[in-house]
Formats: structure tokens, C-alpha cells, sequence
């Protein structure tokens, strides 16, 4: 069993577009993490999306949308694997294989089921909290990509919904 967590964006009924993964390994208590780069550049986006995109940025996951995406050249000791979006899919089947997801909420759900067959489980139906008031594990698996550590870390997320599945 896995405990899947994604950040990116969704604008009103829009797809929602992927920007970050993490994948917790229940078994193993192992962690894949992965950026996703974008498919177009930001310019290619409406300005009211772009706009979204920003607040997004400032206000969720702090995860920039640059022109020239990620090469992987971060100072992060923790290097995440930098994925296009077309490999997202062979990622997670690569990592998961056909075991069973836990995620929290029926858009990331809805999000990851584009891409696998697996059942897939919305923690809320455990009566899960909101990601917020979970105590996340600490700064450490706080990934270190984003552009404020007190925003929502796909890594971090997934080790506060482990700490709450397990108690």
C-alpha cells in the first residue's frame, strides 16, 4: 500500500496539472519524490491562468512556474527526480505497480486515476483531517523546492498522512 500526495494546479474545471509527487511506501517506509516539468512554457497560458498559477505559487505549494524549467541543479541534498509530464504515468506505475493508493481528497484522486487503474482510496473516507492540521514530520522532509517551507510539500504531506494512518 502507498499514500500518494500531488501539489500543482487546477484552474476552475480545468485538468489539474501535476507539479509535484510524492510517494510513500507503507511496506518499505521508503519515499520517491519527483518535479514534474511543465509542457508548455508559462507565456503559452491565458493571464488569467498565469495569475492563477502565481497565487498558487504564493499561497499553496510554493512551487515556482519558470520559462526554463528544472534541470535538476538544485542545492536540495535531497535531489528530487525532475519527470516530463508525459512520463508521470510510467513513474507512478514504476513506483506502485498495481497495489492499492491512499490520497487525500477526491481531486487528487480524480488527478491520479488518469493515470492508473489501481483503487485508489480517498482518505477522507477515514475521516482523515485537513492536510493542515496534521502536524507534518518536521523540516526535514520538507523537499526544499518550494519558495517557502511553510507551504504545502507534496514529501512533507505524505509523511503527516502516514503519521495519521498509522496511529
Amino acid at each position: 500500500m502507498f499514500i500518494v500526495d500531488i501539489q500543482g494546479f487546477q484552474y476552475k474545471e480545468s485538468e489539474f496539472i501535476i507539479r509535484e509527487i510524492a510517494i510513500y511506501d507503507i511496506e518499505s517506509n521508503m519515499i520517491d519524490h519527483a518535479l514534474i516539468k511543465l509542457q508548455h512554457a508559462v507565456t503559452w497560458f491565458s493571464p488569467d491562468v498565469r495569475k492563477h498559477m502565481q497565487w498558487c505559487t504564493n499561497n499553496i505549494h510554493g512551487l515556482e512556474w519558470k520559462e526554463k524549467d528544472d534541470t535538476g541543479n538544485s542545492n536540495n541534498i535531497c535531489k528530487p527526480v525532475y519527470l516530463p509530464q508525459e512520463s508521470i504515468g510510467n513513474y507512478l506505475k514504476d513506483i506502485i505497480g498495481n497495489n492499492t493508493i491512499l490520497v487525500k481528497g477526491l481531486n487528487k484522486k480524480k488527478a491520479l486515476e488518469k493515470f492508473l487503474c489501481n483503487t485508489i482510496i480517498d482518505m477522507d473516507k477515514f475521516n482523515c483531517p485537513n492536510i493542515d492540521s496534521l502536524s507534518n514530520c518536521n523540516l526535514d522532509t520538507h523537499c526544499g523546492e518550494h519558495i517557502n517551507n511553510t507551504l504545502n510539500c507534496a514529501k512533507n504531506n505524505v509523511c503527516a498522512l502516514y503519521s495519521w494512518f498509522v496511529k
